[in-house]
């Protein structure tokens, strides 16, 4: 089993000297669109509870082609809206996930 040290230097190196820009950028621009979703009166709520599992999804589906050195794009975050059975199997993980 891998230490923290190992872990920590692992991901360092995933992210090399290419990777750093666009997954900051990535993850900001996860975390404005989940942001303003939750502003839109009355709707927002629901609409961030049923969004939230597809745009986890696709974050971390983001960082894990980060992680293996894979060629990422913005575009990856959306991975789960590519089409009905993706989203579908997302939100039900992710409402799986809450019932535990």
């Amino acid at each position: 089993m891998k230490s923290n040290i190992q872990l920590k230097n692992d991901a360092l190196e995933s992210l090399g000297k290419d990777k750093w820009g666009i997954s900051i950028g990535g993850f900001l621009i996860y975390i404005i669109i989940t942001q303003a979703i939750g502003l839109i009166p009355f709707i927002g709520a629901i609409a961030g509870f049923i969004l939230s599992g597809p745009f986890v999804v696709g974050l971390y589906f983001f960082f894990l082609k980060v992680s293996r050195g894979d060629h990422v794009e913005i575009e990856d975050l959306f991975v789960a809206f590519k089409n009905r059975n993706q989203f579908l199997a997302a939100l039900v993980a992710f409402l799986l996930i809450i019932a535990i």
